[in-house]
């Protein structure tokens, strides 16, 4: 189940007895739980039927004494085992045999008024008794970054709350400039909604949104700082490219970062101009490459500015680079220095 499913299986009134949620969205995750929160336990009675389990205190005894506790005054009682190591490696941290056992068991057999939820991490063995017990017995539900659609709603619903407005391009760019999407990128919901107060402090008493407002609060993203790279690049700046660079070196990025950043943008472009050159549209695109519209469109904008066979040439050179630092024949920053002049 995903994040879709699990809003309008809430919105339907079902109910499973215990979950497991992960993914890389924890924002999602706790909005998840605090649904379920408003919706089946009494504000009045929290502290009395809510128990938030932390990962260092999780002990098998612990969690079916909790579970097995009467609710007080309200329908449900919730026990949560927040970033709960069931599906990591052999065996569960602090737990015997036993418990474990003792706890994939009870999972089938948990009381009516209790909702037991396990929140994860991304990796999950499905090997695991407690997981092949919840998936049967329960819901297994991912967390996953938002489709753009869904994005672009979280956003604009955002700023509609502080009292903002926002077009449709300007949520685009937003999109653009954190890296959301990246495939690499640890940038979140979390991250997100920090930035958007940004946004709106930075823009004051004004109502509409406008790019300036975005541009300079986001600024500093190294993903942005790549595509402004190599589109200086592109457009034989060196000056503006080594202020690019300076500039992502100022905000602490690590220089092998900012290669591999550049390895991976300009290996998409060479592959999104041969797609083009070989008549691709925009969904074979979209399938060759895993990437939103919006980054392929940006790719193939800056794609605009290269050949070819100058691609190749680049490509080879960050490679050359790259073994270089690693092979210790180059000091990191120098390496990407020299490339910067050499491409």
């Amino acid at each position: 189940m995903d994040y879709k499913n699990f809003l309008n299986h809430i919105k339907s009134d079902e109910l499973f007895n215990v979950y497991i949620f992960f993914g890389k969205e924890r924002f999602l995750i706790q909005w998840a739980i605090e649904t379920l929160k408003k919706k089946y336990v009494d504000e009045s009675f929290e502290s009395l039927n809510y128990n938030l389990i932390q990962s260092g205190e999780i002990q098998g005894n612990k969690i079916i004494n909790t579970c097995e506790t009467l609710p007080f005054m309200s329908e449900k009682r919730m026990v949560i085992l927040d970033d709960f190591s069931v599906l990591e490696g052999d065996k569960i941290k602090g737990f015997t045999e036993d418990e474990e056992k003792a706890l994939a068991d009870y999972i089938e057999n948990l009381p009516e008024y209790c909702i037991l939820i396990m929140t994860c991490e991304e990796k999950l063995d499905k090997r695991k008794s407690i997981y092949k017990k919840v998936s049967k017995a329960g819901c297994i539900c991912e967390f996953a970054s938002l489709e753009s659609s869904d994005l672009k709603k979280w956003i604009s619903k955002r700023f509609k709350q502080a009292g903002k407005e926002i077009s449709n391009s300007g949520l685009t760019q937003i999109i653009d400039m954190s890296g959301y999407y990246d495939k690499d990128s640890d940038y979140t919901l979390y991250n997100l909604e920090k930035d958007i107060d940004k946004i709106v402090h930075f823009a004051g008493t004004r109502i509409q949104i406008n790019e300036e407002d975005i541009y300079q609060t986001i600024s500093g993203n190294i993903d942005r700082n790549i595509f402004d790279l190599i589109d200086a690049i592109s457009l034989n700046k060196k000056d503006e490219a080594f202020r690019v660079l300076n500039n992502a070196l100022l905000y602490g990025e690590a220089e092998y970062k900012i290669l591999a950043l550049l390895n991976r943008q300009f290996e998409n472009l060479l592959y999104v101009k041969l797609l083009r050159e070989n008549g691709s549209d925009m969904a074979g695109m979209r399938e060759k490459l895993s990437l939103p519209d919006f980054v392929i469109n940006k790719l193939l904008r800056s794609a605009n500015g290269f050949s070819v066979e100058r691609l190749k040439k680049i490509n080879m050179k960050v490679y050359e680079s790259d073994k270089n630092i690693k092979t210790g024949i180059m000091e990191a920053k120098l390496a990407l220095e020299m490339l910067l002049s050499d491409i």
